[in-house]
């Protein structure tokens, strides 16, 4: 159910007198734009919001089709089906998308995303399908891989190209051999899974930058995760947690690293680093204390980051049970804060209201969906909040 006038945040950005060097390159000749300190001002707004019943509280809001004019969802916990739903919450169609039948996408699926207005992509253990909105098969391809990750449901499309984080191309045996070893895992794996929708061929793209911390640090960011989004001009931006910089791959030039955007997130905090030998002994801690980037979109030329609060280490030290961590966990709130291309904050980041969790989705600066945070919204359905930005003149 679709409900008006839930509450208004409005947050201004006031300009920055100082304006840095975009045009710096570092030693790999990579362009480096840093205009991360000038704030440009616009103003973000919750104006709406979207009740989702069909399944309880544990609903994804995955993406919205303009020309249909409906959602596709999945569930955390029924990750074999796909459900559509209209702009009233209620359900319109759902289709149990794993299985070895000829329509289904294997044992597992991964990423989800509406290819066009009446077009739905899966991709999964057995490869990918596409389907229409009545969950008919339209087209498909086998996967030469077999480990596709679940906790990532983005794809992006760009002329034959359909990128997402749905392969992972190390073994378990190598996985198990390094253990949390997160530099050698990082040298030995590529960041996205390419397909070739003309050939139906699959691929692996994209290392890890050479100067990323993933590379250089000798601390374990096993907890720490990385996002990609796309532009229609071939540029596959790729947001690295803790680099604090939006990498700009061009896919038209070999998937070749052209730029690095410089962000700052005026609240993020990692005051607990763990060696990777000690790791498995402190990484509740980690988790609990630090600040982690949870999401990253791209849309209307601007950059979505939201990212957590930290916790103060005394804080964690003094919790006795595994239930008082929970605690401080879930107490933790949410930050966001949007870029445009130029590297150029719209916003000061600012803290989000204790309900609202983390960003579903963004169509478009008018259309950026946030899943509300379960623990603070009494209700038996999933709440999503509509937010949209307005540029000050």
């Amino acid at each position: 159910m679709i409900r008006t006038g839930i509450f208004t945040i409005i947050v201004l950005g006031l300009l920055s007198c100082q304006k840095n060097n975009d045009n710096k390159r570092n030693e790999y000749n990579t362009k480096i734009t840093n205009n991360s300190t000038e704030i440009i001002g616009a103003e973000f707004v919750i104006t709406d919001s979207l009740d989702v019943n069909i399944i309880g509280k544990d609903v994804q809001l995955i993406d919205f089709s303009d020309n249909k004019r409906l959602y596709l969802v999945s569930s955390f916990y029924r990750n074999d089906t796909l459900f559509l739903i209209d702009s009233l919450g209620k359900l319109v169609r759902k289709f149990k998308v794993t299985g070895e039948e000829p329509d289904k996408i294997g044992m597992l699926c991964a990423n989800v995303a509406f290819f066009n207005d009446s077009l739905i992509f899966t991709s999964g253990s057995r490869g990918y399908n596409i389907y229409d909105t009545d969950f008919k098969l339209i087209d498909k391809a086998n996967s030469p891989n077999k480990e596709p990750l679940l906790d990532n449901r983005k794809v992006r499309f760009y002329k034959n190209h359909a990128i997402s984080f749905d392969r992972l191309n190390i073994s378990y045996n190598q996985l198990f051999a390094y253990k949390n070893d997160t530099k050698k895992i990082a040298a030995n794996t590529k960041l996205l899974s390419d397909w070739d929708l003309k050939l139906k061929k699959h691929s692996f793209v994209i290392n890890h930058p050479a100067n990323s911390k993933w590379i250089t640090d000798n601390f374990c960011y096993s907890s720490l995760k990385k996002f990609f989004d796309m532009d229609m001009e071939g540029n596959l931006y790729v947001l690295i947690d803790p680099d604090f910089k939006i990498y700009r791959f061009n896919i038209e030039n070999n998937f070749e690293l052209e730029e690095e955007i410089v962000i700052n997130l005026e609240n993020y905090k990692r005051s607990f680093s763990i060696e990777i030998e000690s790791m498995d002994k402190n990484f509740p801690k980690e988790q609990i204390v630090n600040s982690h980037i949870k999401n990253f979109y791209y849309a209307d030329s601007l950059f979505y980051i939201i990212y957590d609060t930290a916790v103060e280490e005394s804080e964690y030290d003094r919790t006795t049970t595994d239930v008082d961590a929970l605690k401080l966990y879930e107490g933790k709130r949410n930050y966001l804060t949007i870029y445009n291309r130029n590297g150029q904050k719209l916003i000061n980041d600012f803290l989000l209201p204790a309900n609202i969790d983390n960003i579903s989705f963004v169509k478009s600066k008018n259309q950026i969906y946030f899943k509300s945070n379960n623990y603070f919204e009494d209700l038996f359905a999933s709440r999503f909040y509509i937010g949209s930005i307005n540029n000050k003149d």
